[in-house]
């Protein structure tokens, strides 16, 4: 509905704290975040459609939670919530790593746009929309195909009535 608002923390030194105004931005404000937006992005658009097709299931929110909060606070070079300075312990963390390993060598389209909102003394959150200019589908050769197939099938049509 029009009322929903789902947004995750980018933030694990701050509580939410309500009311608070925050700052939307297309990019982070917060130094820490630089490097880490491309991951960010990745994330987003490689699992973020499952979880809002299991937005009640609480082992894919809380697993991409978890997941989020590993790309941006581990700084070793594997991406995985049992090994490196940043690990949890929890039953969503086998669905954060599916979601982690999913990030290995993506390559894929940017599918949703990412909203930073940060706060002075609130938590800093990250919300996600459908991207602006949703990624060309390229179609597939045997529609082409099936396009000359159809076009001949025409001329012959019309080569027989002439005839």
């Amino acid at each position: 509905s029009v009322d929903d608002f789902l947004a995750f923390c980018g933030d694990l030194a701050h509580f939410l704290a309500l009311p608070a105004t925050y700052t939307a931005s297309s990019t982070p404000a917060s130094g820490y975040l630089a490097a880490k937006v491309d991951q960010i992005q990745a994330l987003f658009d490689s699992a973020y459609s499952s979880v809002l097709a299991n937005v009640t299931n609480s082992a894919y929110s809380a697993g991409f939670q978890l997941a989020l909060w590993e790309v941006i606070y581990e700084n070793g070079a594997t991406l995985n919530l049992s090994t490196g300075g940043f690990k949890a312990n929890s039953s969503a963390v086998g669905q954060a790593n599916s979601f982690l390993a999913g990030l290995d060598g993506w390559s894929g389209p940017k599918l949703y746009d990412l909203t930073f909102l940060e706060g002075s003394k609130s938590q800093f959150l990250i919300t996600a929309s459908a991207a602006a200019t949703p990624p060309a589908i390229p179609l597939p050769g045997a529609v082409w195909l099936l396009g000359a197939g159809i076009a001949g099938l025409a001329t012959a049509s019309r080569r027989r009535k002439s005839a």
